[in-house]
C-alpha cells in the first residue's frame, strides 16, 4: 500500500501505528491524511507520529463536551 503513488486517507489513525505511543508496532499505513473521531489521539502529541498521520481533522460525532472534560480528553 504505501509503495503505491495514490493519495491514502486513513479513518480513526493508520493501521499499524500505535494510538497511545504514535508509533508503528511493526508494518504501518503512511497516510496523507488522517481522520479521526471525537478526539485526537494520545499518540498523535508524538511528533514521530505526522509522519505516519499527515495532516489530523477531527470530526465531531456527538460525544457530549461535559463528558470529554470530565474524562480529560481535549
Amino acid at each position: 500500500m504505501n509503495a503505491n503513488d495514490t493519495q491514502t486517507l486513513a479513518i480513526d489513525l493508520p493501521s499499524g501505528l500505535d494510538c497511545d505511543a504514535g508509533e508503528p508496532s511493526g508494518e504501518c499505513v503512511l497516510a496523507d491524511h488522517t481522520v479521526t473521531f471525537v478526539a485526537r489521539k494520545r499518540g498523535f502529541d508524538n511528533d514521530a507520529s505526522h509522519h505516519w498521520t499527515g495532516p489530523v481533522t477531527v470530526v465531531d460525532i456527538g460525544v457530549p463536551r461535559k463528558l470529554l472534560r470530565e474524562c480529560h480528553v481535549q
